[in-house]
């Protein structure tokens, strides 16, 4: 736990007691599902905490923008990014979208246990009831391959706001964006394994 209080200030994250003992729930809850079904890679206390810090390594970034309301996460998973950003951004809506069964009741249930009321589960994105502000997604699918799934259901002045490693990649795929977005930005985050790069990609319309 010491790792992670440290990744947080070293993200300039400000947090309470309360918010660190949703975070170890968060964690101590993954731990045990994961070793059941298999959401990540890993067994390892330590490894799911610097999954959790890199997805709060987009945190002030988004801070930036807005953030926009709601944030929707798409293809959530275990959720990452949704659950460490709404833990500490209580007063934004998140809408977890996952369509696999197992996942979807792992968020339901991590929702309820950390009395997380911004948090809304859903299994298929045309559940949405209204349009989202953002759009945020990590190690799922290409951009490209997105935006005809995401953008029906974004703001007119909405962004998409992806977690992408290297810059390689990023620059191949932004190459095929550029028609489709007016403002295409890429920032460098902080991933709290230096030897990994992480960066985000914000989309605007």
């Amino acid at each position: 736990i010491s790792l992670f209080k440290n990744g947080l200030i070293n993200l300039g994250i400000v947090f309470s007691d309360s918010l660190l003992d949703k975070f170890i729930l968060y964690n101590a809850e993954l731990h045990r599902w994961n070793k059941r079904f298999g959401f990540i890679n890993t067994d390892d206390l330590g490894e799911l905490y610097i999954h959790m810090l890199d997805a709060l390594s987009g945190l002030p970034l988004l801070k930036e923008y807005g953030p926009p309301s709601p944030i929707l996460d798409f293809g959530s998973g275990a959720g990452l990014p949704g659950i460490p950003l709404a833990l500490c951004l209580p007063d934004i809506q998140f809408i977890l979208c996952e369509r696999k069964a197992k996942e979807a009741a792992f968020l339901q249930n991590i929702a309820l246990l950390a009395d997380a009321k911004n948090i809304t589960v859903i299994e298929d994105i045309n559940q949405l009831s209204c349009k989202v502000g953002c759009a945020v997604f990590r190690a799922v699918k290409t951009i490209e391959e997105l935006l005809p799934i995401l953008d029906p259901h974004l703001e007119k002045q909405g962004i998409i706001f992806a977690y992408k490693a290297t810059l390689t990649k990023i620059s191949e795929e932004k190459e095929s964006l550029k028609k489709r977005y007016r403002t295409i930005r890429v920032h460098q985050l902080q991933h709290p394994d230096p030897s990994r790069e992480r960066h985000a990609v914000v989309l605007c319309q």
